[in-house]
């Protein structure tokens, strides 16, 4: 698992999830960053007003994530057959773009699935509640029959034509 340390850096900066956003977790650093969506889902609920003062500070600034880093996760999700909303990818892929400008990103988020691929593409994350995942999950569909692994599209197998069944393969951190 990767973990952040309590102490900061000048090149360490946190992006932040909706959950941390809607529980009002703020970091001591005011190197906060998320992505709009992020910020849309939060107004909707109470957490909105605590939002606007983290924005109206400058402790938390919002950015889009860039197509190409979208991408990236979206690669990664097909290649271990995961899912994520398209938030959870835009703030995996804004990690990845804070990364590439010479940041050191730590993704705050309770979220096993958003924990799961940010440790797919070697990106830091902390969980705030939880413990945090303790493997990495990779989604297969696979034959029961005749033991074929096809594409997660796929519901059945183009060779023996049965119902193909979702396993995952574990690989422990």
């Amino acid at each position: 698992m990767k973990e952040s340390e309590d102490s900061d850096t000048d090149s360490r900066v946190y992006v932040l999830d909706t959950s941390c956003v809607i529980n009002g977790y703020s970091s001591r650093s005011r190197n906060q960053y998320t992505v709009p969506e992020v910020v849309n889902e939060a107004k909707s609920l109470i957490a909105s007003a605590s939002v606007g003062a983290f924005i109206d500070t400058g402790s938390l600034k919002v950015w889009d994530a860039s197509e190409s880093s979208i991408e990236v996760v979206e690669k990664g999700l097909e290649r271990i057959g995961g899912r994520l909303s398209d938030t959870d990818i835009r703030v995996i892929a804004l990690a990845l773009d804070l990364r590439e400008r010479g940041l050191e990103p730590v993704i705050l988020t309770d979220d096993y699935g958003l924990q799961n691929m940010a440790d797919v593409l070697d990106l830091e994350f902390s969980s705030i509640m939880t413990d945090g995942i303790r493997s990495v999950y990779h989604w297969r569909k696979i034959c029961p029959a005749c033991g074929r692994e096809c594409g997660r599209e796929k519901v059945f197998c183009p060779v023996c034509g049965s119902r193909l069944k979702t396993t995952i393969v574990e690989k422990p951190l």
